[in-house]
C-alpha cells in the first residue's frame, strides 16, 4: 500500500476512535460542559507522539469534523467561530508541545538516556498548556462577549491529563511491539511486593477518608520508582478502574472533581517516577556498554603493545635474513639455480619486511598522529566497510563526491570509524530504502550528508546510540559538528561539518 493510503486509513482509523471516545467521556460530563475524564485527549496524544508533530493540522481537522457533526446532528446545535477554537486549540498545543520536546531531544542528542523521561514530561506539559491556552482563550472570550460563560481551567486540565495518562501509554506500548511488552512481566516476588504495596495504599485511603487518596499516590509513586512506568501506568489503570466507576455514581459535583483531582495528582506522580526510573535504567544501559567498550579499548592498547614488542624482535631477523640471501646472490653467480633461489629469497624477504614495517607503524604511536586524509576516499572505505558488515547490496547506498580531492587534518582509523558507524546506523533504520551520501564544500569547510528514509514499521533495533555517541565525539574533537534533521519529506539526514586544509598540505 502507498503511504498516502496508509495515511488515510490511519486517518479514518483516529476519526473513528476519537469520535467513540468522546461520546464515551459523555459519562464524566460535569456542570462545566468539560468531561472529567476525556480519553480522546489520549488517543490524540499517542497519534501525534508516534508519528510527530507534522499530523498536528489532520488530527485538529478530524476533531473538528467529529464534534462539529456530533453538534449540528445530535444536540442540534449550531456551529459557531468559537466552538471552531475551542476544539482545534488542544490538538495545535499538543502538536505544539510534542514538537518542541522532540526538537529539543534532537538538539541534545547526547542526552539519549534521557529518552524515556521526555514522554512522561510531554504527558504532563501537553495538557497543562493545553488547559492554560484554552483558559486563556476562555478569558478574552469572556470579555470580548458577555454572554459567553468562562468555565473553568482546572476541570478542562483533569479529562485531558487523565486521558492521557491512561489512554496513551498502553496505544504507545502496543506500537511496540511482543519484545517490550514482556517487560511488563514480574516474577512472583516482585509482583507479591507490588500487589501488597498497592492494597495498603487504597486500603488506608478507604480507612482513613481524611486522608483522601494520599495514601494511594504514596503507594503508586512507590511502584513508578521501583519497577519503572509500565509498572505505574497498571497502577494507574487499576486506581482509575476504581475511582471512574466510583466517581460516575456520585451526584455531587465538588465531590466528584476532588476524587478526579486526587487521581489526577497520584497518576502523575506515579507516572512521573516509573518515566525517571526508566531513564536510569537506560542511563546505567549505557554506561555499562561504555564500560565494556573501554575495557575492550584497553585490551586492544595493551595488544597494541605486546604486538610492537614482537614485531621489533622479528623485525632484525629479517633484516639479517635479508642481506645475507643477497650477498648469496651475489656470490652465487657461477650457479644459475642458487642464484636465482637466493633472488627470490630475497626478494621474499624484503616483502616480508615492508609488512612488518607498516605492521609496526601501524600499531606504533605514528598511527596516532593525525595527518591530511582525503575524504572521498574515507566515505568509500566506510561505505564498502558497512555494506560487508550488515550484507547490504553495493547498489544501496549512493556516494556522491566532487572530482576535486577535499582533505581534511585527522586520525585515520577514528574517522573512518565516525562515519562507518553513521552509514550502518542510516543502513540499519532503513532496511529497504536507498542509502544518499554526498560530500560538498564551501568556505566553512567540507559537509557530508548521510540520508536515508524513515521507515516507520521498523522495529528498533535495542541499541542503545552508543555508535552515534562515538561518531559525535569523534567528529567534535576534530573540530566539526553532526546535526540531524528529520524532514518532512520522511527523510532522515544527517549534516556532518568538517574544517578543510589546502591541497598542498596533503
Amino acid at each position: 500500500m502507498s503511504p498516502s493510503g496508509s495515511s488515510l486509513r490511519l486517518w479514518l482509523a483516529y476519526l473513528v476512535a476519537f469520535g467513540i471516545s468522546h461520546e464515551i467521556a459523555g459519562i464524566w460530563d460535569g456542570a462545566y460542559l468539560f468531561s472529567l475524564w476525556y480519553p480522546a485527549a489520549g488517543i490524540r496524544f499517542a497519534l501525534l507522539w508516534r508519528h510527530g508533530a507534522r499530523w498536528t493540522l489532520p488530527v485538529a481537522a478530524a476533531d473538528l469534523i467529529v464534534q462539529s457533526l456530533l453538534s449540528t446532528v445530535v444536540a442540534h446545535e449550531p456551529l459557531s467561530l468559537e466552538m471552531v477554537v475551542n476544539v482545534t486549540l488542544p490538538s495545535l498545543t499538543t502538536g505544539l508541545v510534542i514538537a518542541i520536546i522532540r526538537h529539543e531531544g534532537r538538539r541534545n542528542a547526547s542526552e539519549q538516556a534521557a529518552a524515556p523521561l521526555s514522554l512522561g514530561l510531554a504527558a504532563m506539559l501537553a495538557p497543562t498548556v493545553s488547559a492554560l491556552v484554552r483558559g486563556g482563550w476562555g478569558w478574552v472570550s469572556s470579555h470580548s462577549d458577555s454572554a459567553t460563560t468562562l468555565l473553568p481551567t482546572s476541570v478542562f486540565l483533569l479529562g485531558d491529563m487523565l486521558g492521557v495518562l491512561i489512554v496513551a501509554p498502553f496505544l504507545l506500548w502496543l506500537c511496540e511491539g511482543k519484545e517490550r511488552l514482556r517487560e511488563l512481566r514480574l516474577s512472583w516476588p516482585d509482583l507479591r511486593q507490588a500487589g501488597i504495596v498497592f492494597a495498603m495504599g487504597w486500603s488506608l485511603a478507604l480507612l482513613m477518608p481524611d486522608l483522601r487518596l494520599m495514601p494511594i499516590m504514596l503507594s503508586m509513586t512507590w511502584l513508578g520508582l521501583r519497577y519503572g512506568s509500565k509498572v505505574a501506568w497498571i497502577a494507574i489503570i487499576l486506581s482509575s478502574g476504581v475511582t471512574l466507576f466510583w466517581s460516575a455514581t456520585v451526584p455531587d459535583i465538588p465531590r466528584q472533581i476532588g476524587l478526579h483531582i486526587g487521581l489526577a495528582v497520584a497518576a502523575v506522580s506515579a507516572y512521573l517516577a516509573g518515566s525517571y526510573t526508566d531513564a536510569q535504567r537506560a542511563a546505567q544501559a549505557v554506561i555499562a556498554r561504555r564500560d565494556r567498550l573501554l575495557f575492550q579499548a584497553e585490551r586492544l592498547k595493551t595488544l597494541r603493545a605486546m604486538s610492537v614488542a614482537v614485531i621489533h624482535e622479528i623485525s632484525q631477523p629479517l633484516s639479517t635474513l635479508a642481506i645475507e640471501s643477497r650477498h648469496l646472490a651475489a656470490i652465487s653467480q657461477g650457479d644459475t639455480e642458487y642464484a636465482r633461489s637466493a633472488a627470490l629469497i630475497a626478494r621474499k624477504v624484503e616483502i616480508l619486511s615492508t609488512m612488518i614495517r607498516r605492521l609496526r607503524r601501524f600499531g606504533g604511536r605514528a598511527v596516532d598522529e593525525p595527518s591530511p586524509l582525503a575524504l572521498g576516499l574515507l566515505l568509500g572505505e566506510a561505505m564498502r566497510l558497512a555494506l560487508g558488515e550488515t550484507g547490504g547490496k553495493p547498489g544501496r547506498v549512493q556516494l556522491a563526491v566532487p572530482e576535486a580531492a577535499i582533505f581534511v587534518m585527522g586520525q585515520e582509523i577514528e574517522l573512518t570509524q565516525a562515519f562507518l558507524n553513521l552509514v550502518r546506523n542510516a543502513i540499519s533504520a532503513s532496511p529497504a530504502g536507498p542509502i544518499t551520501i554526498r560530500l560538498t564544500t564551501d568556505a566553512q569547510g567540507a559537509s557530508i550528508l548521510i540520508a536515508n528514509p524513515h521507515a516507520h514499521g521498523v522495529a528498533d533495533s535495542g541499541g542503545f546510540g552508543v555508535g552515534s555517541l562515538i561518531a559525535r565525539a569523534i567528529i567534535m574533537a576534530h573540530g566539526g559538528t553532526v546535526i540531524r534533521e528529520d524532514g518532512r519529506d520522511d527523510l532522515i539526514r544527517h549534516t556532518v561539518r568538517l574544517p578543510t586544509i589546502e591541497a598542498h598540505h596533503a
